[in-house]
């Protein structure tokens, strides 16, 4: 059984449905700093197009963004006992894609590892697979202000 999907993933999310992309989270290490979870492609998504009976795969990157979202939630609900910290996605690196898009039908495993986290600032290592075949490899470098509140004010 997953410990999260549906409107559980809104506990460890800062979304709410439908801007929740991911369907569940499969499993995760918070000591190992990784975590999986899946999407299952379907008509009824979020981005689905239905002329090329696809999601497009630049959605692929929000995919990994909440993800790596799920992991910091899930570590802030068990060690911090607070909400939810906001994080943002400052820059991808390392970018390759294998695939047209998502296929109507085809469930996504996306895998996360965090190579670090140093203050306010990370990267994660992702992959986004069918099955046994890589979709898209990226790394993404995220920013977790310490107050996202003050931070948001400071762009405006």
């Amino acid at each position: 059984m997953y410990q999260y999907q549906g409107k559980e993933l809104e506990k460890i999310l800062p979304h709410k449905n439908p801007m929740i992309l991911i369907d569940r989270v499969v499993n995760y290490d918070l000591q190992a700093k990784k975590l999986n979870a899946e999407v299952d492609i379907k008509p009824q998504k979020l981005f689905f197009d239905n002329v090329d009976n696809c999601v497009p795969v630049w959605v692929g990157i929000e995919c990994m963004a909440q993800s790596v979202g799920a992991l910091s939630g899930i570590y802030c609900k068990q060690y911090k006992g607070s909400k939810i910290d906001l994080g943002f996605v400052i820059g991808v690196r390392n970018y390759e894609c294998f695939t047209p898009g998502f296929k109507n039908g085809q469930c996504l495993t996306i895998k996360i590892e965090q190579l670090f986290f140093d203050s306010e600032l990370g990267a994660f290592d992702c992959v986004i697979t069918d099955g046994a075949q890589i979709l898209i490899k990226a790394q993404l470098n995220v920013f977790q202000p310490a107050s996202p509140k003050d931070f948001l004010k400071k762009i405006k």
